[in-house]
């Protein structure tokens, strides 16, 4: 698990430095960090990776606020404006500097709210898929990110390398 989390630590500050050069020295910036699910395990190895810059920015004063969406339990449009406000509300005394999004339902939704909740704060992404991404018309300026793109047929092509006597595979 500490690779993964390694990881996901290394991308998002890359991704933070190139979105927000300057405010990267900044004394203090806060992080938003929105996902899909609620706290899942691999939600808690991304935290446990994100919540440590030192290494990589040893200057900066970075909090890390998270909240979970709890996808699939949102009914709707009302509970997704109903969210966007609390979050509006919650933050505006101290509006994050950088929005990350983690999962496809994060990123729809910090989308679709962003501009009122937080606007010109730059939003980066992950663990999203290409084809949701490659759907979108365009992603707004100020967004970044690295999508997840799936290689069934080179995973099983590898596998089939590693263990070349193998007669089935299971997925």
């Amino acid at each position: 698990m500490t690779c993964r989390s390694g990881l996901a630590k290394h991308l998002l500050w890359i991704a933070f430095l190139m979105a927000m050069p300057s405010v990267a020295f900044a004394v203090r910036a806060d992080i938003l960090v929105v996902y899909s699910q609620s706290r899942t395990l691999t939600n808690i190895e991304i935290d446990a990776g994100l919540t440590r810059p030192g290494d990589l920015l040893p200057s900066a004063q970075v909090q890390f606020f998270t909240e979970y969406l709890d996808y699939p339990n949102l009914s709707g449009e009302e509970d997704e404006q109903r969210i966007a406000q609390s979050l509006a509300e919650k933050y505006a005394q101290r509006p994050p500097k950088l929005l990350v999004a983690g999962g496809m339902v994060a990123l729809k939704f910090l989308l679709r709210f962003r501009n009122s909740m937080f606007p010109d704060v730059p939003l980066i992404y992950f663990g999203v898929d290409k084809h949701f991404l490659d759907a979108l018309p365009q992603l707004p300026p100020g967004t970044r990110g690295v999508p997840v793109e799936y290689d069934v047929h080179g995973t099983i092509g590898l596998a089939m390398q590693l263990h070349p006597n193998a007669r089935r595979s299971v997925v």
